[in-house]
């Protein structure tokens, strides 16, 4: 009886990372339904946004709870990888298309494809590396796609909360999905600050930055601002650090195993 007691555990163990991880397709899976209603308000296109924040949240969670109980596996992993396309490649996809581009043909269609097409990519070169042991624990290569799909719902919220109309701006907000793609399948080294410890003048750059988006929360008193304005501060470190590590010539800003993958890609 009590082996039976310890195997029904083991079990449950085994499954409780795996349903934050359904949860998270279930986000993802109902930001879809509600960015493809007939004629989407704009109160559709914030519960999608809030929806994807939500599935960020439980991805974040179900590796976490895996390490936490020790139930990491292979099936989980393929699991996370393929929850990420869905809620994160294809559900941000298919609401900045609806929110702006459907109106402008297959350009239109080709934007909002390659934001997909380049997380499909981003999420096979992951798996890739890391089934070779090659997948730094302190940074990533190129713009995580959960960290891609923020800077694409985080400008949808924002122009939906400030009552902004988007189609004046539909090329430069075409330019900014290109941009995001081309992060997400970049070589560039992004930290992913598993590693990170505060010390000293550490804890006064991280005080001066967390500054800037609580100023715009205080004065914007809008979420998907600060969101949007911590996505770009993100990128801009990782960019200024790349560029910096190149100038000293010690370190390369670019990933030298992530380019041998790119090219087989």
């Amino acid at each position: 009886m009590a082996k039976l007691r310890d195997l029904d555990l083991s079990k449950a163990l085994f499954v409780l990372p795996n349903l934050f991880t359904m949860s998270s397709i279930a986000c993802g899976f109902f930001a879809i339904l509600k960015a493809s209603t007939t004629d989407p308000s704009q109160r559709d296109f914030l519960t999608a946004c809030l929806a994807i924040v939500f599935a960020a949240i439980f991805d974040t969670m179900d590796g976490r709870v895996a390490r936490l109980t020790r139930t990491q596996s292979d099936f989980g992993v393929q699991l996370d990888s393929l929850a990420d396309l869905v809620s994160f490649g294809v559900a941000p996809g298919i609401l900045i298309y609806r929110w702006v581009l459907q109106d402008h043909g297959g350009v239109g269609f080709f934007v909002a494809f390659l934001f997909v097409a380049a997380g499909a990519a981003r999420l096979a070169r992951f798996n890739v590396l890391a089934a070779r042991g090659q997948d730094a624990k302190s940074d990533f290569v190129g713009l995580s796609i959960p960290l891609g799909a923020l800077a694409l719902i985080s400008l949808v919220g924002f122009f939906a909360r400030s009552g902004l109309d988007p189609a004046p701006l539909h090329r430069q907000i075409s330019i900014y999905v290109v941009l995001v793609s081309c992060l997400m399948v970049s070589n560039l080294r992004m930290r992913s600050f598993k590693d990170f410890t505060v010390r000293g003048s550490a804890l006064l750059g991280i005080c001066v930055l967390a500054l800037i988006p609580a100023s715009l929360a205080f004065f914007l008193r809008e979420p998907y601002g600060v969101l949007l304005a911590l996505s770009w501060i993100y990128v801009g470190y990782n960019s200024i650090a790349a560029f910096w590590r190149r100038l000293r010539t010690e370190d390369p800003g670019l990933a030298p195993e992530a380019e041998e993958v790119s090219a087989e890609i």
